[in-house]
């Protein structure tokens, strides 16, 4: 209370309020970390959001990324924090959104308490922002290649062995086209030469993650091969045999 009426006297602006930013940040980072590397602020944001009939869905692939990239988890921790600044002034402070007064199953609200509580509002935003960007990102390097020598050899008429011979490069391609942008600019670039880490660098995601994106394309394809559906050329085999 003291502090807030210490901060309400200055304007919640000046030097003084900037320390009270910079401390209040510097607790809430390494919590917003943990939170996202564990799925729980999503989770609370979605609920938070549904509860106002308000769509959140977060992708099964981003919540693998969070909980595995550090530079993913900053990236998004950082901008909440730069928006919940910002909506906590302004609602909590100078609004009076804050109740000292208010207790909750686990006693009174702090303010840091209610400051995490903007954090998880702003997720929504923050979270499609990104998203959206990164989907920007590899529908541009799939955009880029679309001469690409894979693509090439996808429409490349290619005949199934045995009496029941049919064209099958459509099949493949089909296959491929299916997937998401990322998938579909991992194989790309996996084609071009890249090896994981320089895949990931350049879509902003994990190298771990580009290995699961080509290992449920080669699992998709041996199923597809097996089935009858696709012919693989030689020239999408590695040495081993195996799939792009």
């Amino acid at each position: 209370m003291e502090r807030v009426a210490d901060l309400a006297y200055h304007g919640f602006a000046g030097p003084t309020y900037r320390v009270f930013e910079d401390d209040l940040c510097r607790k809430s980072l390494p919590m917003l970390r943990g939170m996202l590397r564990s799925g729980k602020l999503p989770r609370l944001s979605q609920q938070k959001h549904q509860r106002r009939g308000i769509a959140l869905y977060v992708h099964d692939e981003d919540l693998r990324l969070l909980h595995n990239s550090a530079e993913a988890r900053d990236e998004i921790a950082v901008e909440i924090l730069l928006r919940a600044l910002k909506s906590f002034r302004d609602n909590g402070l100078v609004g009076g959104g804050w109740n000292p007064r208010h207790a909750g199953r686990h006693g009174a609200c702090s303010l840091t308490t209610y400051f995490i509580g903007q954090c998880v509002w702003e997720f929504r935003r923050v979270y499609l922002r990104w998203r959206r960007a990164r989907l920007l990102l590899a529908e541009h390097e799939v955009a880029m290649r679309s001469s690409d020598g894979l693509l090439q050899l996808l429409q490349t008429p290619s005949r199934l062995p045995g009496p029941d011979a049919r064209v099958a490069g459509g099949s493949l391609s089909e296959l491929i086209n299916k997937r998401s942008a990322e998938s579909q600019a991992v194989v790309l670039l996996a084609h071009a030469g890249y090896d994981d880490s320089q895949i990931a660098e350049r879509l902003k995601t994990t190298a771990a993650a580009v290995r699961q994106h080509r290992y449920r394309l080669r699992r998709d394809i041996k199923r597809a091969e097996k089935a009858g559906r696709v012919w693989l050329p030689r020239q999408l085999r590695s040495e081993s045999g195996e799939a792009l």
